[in-house]
């Protein structure tokens, strides 16, 4: 997803990649939780692209970065323990929160290496 950052003109990128589609769904992701509609990000046609804040786009970011993370890892332990790993991750926390909320239940379920 092709971001400009509202305060410097500065283009940048958000994006998540399933692990098991390969398939690029940082736009849902973020859609998904109304902050394309918000206000969080708007879009410029004549950029072709989102414009957002720095500490908006910040925000994002890392919160991509933790679930896309967080996405590889559950796939790998899928690969092994099967979805029994849906009954460890059943949590409701913050979306901010919510990749640290399932890691820490994963290393207890699987350990911290798994």
């Amino acid at each position: 997803m092709k971001i400009v950052i509202r305060e410097t003109g500065e283009q940048q990128t958000l994006e998540m990649i399933a692990p098991d589609t390969g398939i690029d769904y940082v736009q849902d992701f973020i859609g998904n939780t109304g902050a394309l509609a918000n206000g969080q990000f708007v879009y410029d046609y004549d950029q072709d692209a989102y414009v957002c804040d720095n500490v908006t786009f910040e925000w994002w970011n890392k919160v991509c970065a933790d679930n896309e993370a967080l996405e590889e890892r559950i796939y790998r332990l899928r690969k092994e323990h099967g979805d029994n790993v849906y009954d460890v991750i059943a949590t409701h926390c913050d979306l901010e929160d919510h990749a640290a909320s399932v890691n820490a239940a994963l290393d207890e379920a699987f350990g911290e290496d798994a």
